[in-house]
């Protein structure tokens, strides 16, 4: 299943093309293409080059043709627990990755989901200037 974005303006295929997926493919990602996902995000930039991220891979039974669905919605509580996150290190977010699977296996309201068009707010939703709530003359 593809769905490229239909945007306003020209981008980058590789971010026209990307989505984040809620049916995946029960198979196992293989751990070369794990340690390449790894390495990309080590080199991803930092402010002051701190480096501040912290990865726990927990393995279950694009252009690697893997997807990813990153979300924020997770207990945290429960995450420190299962994964032993130390006092002063705070989850932020948690992110599938796998290989595409069959949207016909979700429940009915993700698999209306998972088959709409992709959808973003407008830049002038969230573009300003000079202050916040100001659209910038560039977006309007």
């Amino acid at each position: 299943m593809e769905k490229p974005a239909t945007t306003d303006h020209p981008i980058h295929d590789v971010l026209r093309v990307r989505w984040s997926p809620r049916a995946f493919d029960p198979r196992a990602v293989e751990p070369d293409k794990l340690l390449s996902l790894l390495e990309a995000a080590r080199w991803a930039p930092s402010s002051s080059n701190e480096q501040p991220w912290h990865f726990i891979v927990a393995a279950q039974a694009t252009s690697m043709g893997l997807m990813a669905h990153q979300m924020a919605g997770f207990h945290r509580d429960r995450a420190r627990e299962v994964f032993a996150i130390p006092v002063g290190h705070e989850p932020v977010n948690v992110i599938a990755v796998g290989y595409p699977g069959d949207p016909s296996t979700l429940p009915d309201d993700l698999q209306r989901r998972e088959r709409r068009p992709r959808e973003r707010k407008s830049l002038a939703e969230f573009v300003y200037a000079g202050r916040w709530g100001h659209t910038a003359p560039l977006v309007e």
